[in-house]
């Protein structure tokens, strides 16, 4: 999948904004990430302190 990124980008923004309500993603900019295989555990760790309210 992340070798794809650069060829699926254009149509996941294509579609994101054919979704969403004109204007709304104006100031939105569409990047791959830089976490690689990180990006999920990063992000579930992060849900996971803010339901807790850890620092």
């Amino acid at each position: 999948m992340e070798s794809m990124g650069k060829e699926l980008l254009p149509l996941i923004e294509k579609e994101a904004r054919r979704h969403t309500m004109p204007g709304l993603l104006d100031s939105v900019d569409f990047e791959l990430s830089h976490l690689s295989y990180d990006a999920g555990i990063i992000g579930a760790y992060h849900l996971i302190k803010d339901a807790l309210d850890v620092d």
